[in-house]
């Protein structure tokens, strides 16, 4: 085994320093022949990456993958430290509000700033934790911060994997286990997003945690204290943006699964105490239980502003069109088939998954909700969920897009709270491939 391992070791890396002599003469061809080497650069130093990345990759299959870990942090902190420039999607405005926070411990109205119509949660935790840094480099901590929410997120959703695992639910071995884990946790779409000061980096990270709390009730035993626990990370994620109230819905199953009905209710009136004030406060203000009106008002104009209906149904089917590369980046422009490719087995698969929830639903529902909790139940409520989740956020941001004439619906940024369940679907998939 070990020498099978040297040798693999061996032409992998003969492979990569291959590709590096190509890329290397590819850009000096180029360059003789008068041509600009721009393209050539950038393609050599996409190639470059991914050969030593899946050199680095493949060689910790094999092992719990701590190297993973620090490699992202390498990269996101490359992407920190050398993209001096607020991003495009909304940096510079939720960062106007944090330091707004700071420096004057009210939050911002929205015909201030357009993004004040989102909740406070996310703003006064980076105020809390980056209040004290300088405000000249206060966006380079506000992003640090956002890289380690990604890395705690993979944690968590790795301990998902492996729970799921260690109940024999996924039996994919551990390097499939791994390759899909990074591909929907690391990809460079969500290292990009997550590494730039944004409100959905603790709305990601929240959803980790709601996910992961609802599959070991699902799992092992029904606990009221974990009921309630779940209801109020569903508040805070709420309170850190609106549309991941959805996640409430993991609350809704688990109760209907063990039949906890007073529990159910009493979770809806708690989340109703928690997220009044919020409504309460823009009522005053605005005179209107959210601030929509006053964003609108900016973002139309700028987004839509001939109010032309979005196509939901092309939407959806271009649902995972782009989801793994992010087009500021440039991969997407370079290499648009590497996405289209994985857009399109992720979409076949995630079709294949809501027909197979469906029939597990319907069968449900056919039995009276009569449930004998075994390990094939149990299987099927986890499909049920993981399948559940992104069906109710997509028909919540279709209902949005439709009222609004802003496509929230095709950001596809606004569902990587939901990548772990998309990782873990993939591999019980897989391992029902394998069976």
């Amino acid at each position: 085994r070990d020498k099978r391992w040297k040798t693999t070791r061996e032409v992998i890396s003969i492979g990569c320093v291959v590709l590096l002599l190509i890329c290397i003469g590819y850009i000096i061809q180029t360059k003789m022949a008068g041509g600009d080497t721009t393209y050539g650069s950038n393609w050599s130093l996409f190639i470059m990456t991914t050969g030593i990345l899946a050199l680095l990759i493949y060689l910790n299959m094999g092992q719990r993958p701590k190297a993973i870990y620090l490699l992202v942090i390498f990269w996101g902190m490359v992407w920190i430290l050398f993209d001096k420039s607020f991003n495009v999607i909304d940096e510079g405005a939720h960062m106007y509000i944090v330091n707004r926070v700071v420096n004057t411990r009210e939050f911002p109205l929205v015909w201030e700033n357009y993004e004040a119509v989102q909740g406070p949660v996310y703003y006064y935790a980076m105020a809390f934790l980056c209040g004290w840094i300088p405000e000249k480099i206060r966006y380079f901590a506000c992003r640090i911060v956002g890289l380690g929410m990604l890395i705690i997120f993979g944690y968590i959703s790795r301990r998902m994997i492996g729970k799921l695992d260690h109940y024999g639910l996924i039996c994919a071995d551990l390097r499939l286990q791994n390759v899909v884990w990074i591909l929907f946790i690391m990809n460079p779409q969500i290292l990009v997003r997550l590494t730039r000061v944004s409100n959905e980096s603790l709305a990601v990270l929240i959803s980790g945690a709601i996910i992961y709390l609802t599959i070991r009730m699902i799992l092992e035993e029904y606990n009221k204290c974990n009921i309630t626990f779940l209801t109020v990370l569903s508040a805070v994620a709420f309170l850190t943006k609106a549309t991941t109230i959805f996640l409430f819905g993991t609350v809704i199953i688990v109760c209907t699964y063990y039949k906890k009905w007073r529990d159910l209710f009493v979770s809806i009136f708690i989340l109703i105490i928690l997220v009044s004030p919020w409504f309460i406060k823009n009522y005053i203000t605005y005179g209107e239980l959210t601030a929509m009106s006053g964003h609108l008002q900016f973002v139309i104009p700028i987004i839509n502003p001939e109010r032309i209906s979005p196509d939901i149904l092309l939407t959806l089917i271009n649902f995972f069109d782009n989801f793994f590369f992010p087009v500021e980046v440039g991969y997407w422009y370079y290499y648009p088939q590497i996405s289209t490719f994985l857009s399109v087995t992720c979409l076949f698969l995630f079709c294949t998954g809501v027909l197979i929830a469906c029939k597990y639903l319907i069968s449900f529902c056919y039995n009276g909700l009569h449930f004998c909790y075994d390990k094939s139940e149990r299987q099927r409520m986890i499909v049920i969920t993981f399948v559940m989740l992104p069906v109710a956020s997509m028909i919540i941001h279709a209902i949005s897009s439709s009222v609004t004439y802003i496509n929230s619906l095709s950001c596809n940024r606004y569902f990587f709270l939901l990548n772990g369940a998309f990782a873990c679907l993939l591999l019980m998939g897989a391992s029902g491939i394998e069976r």
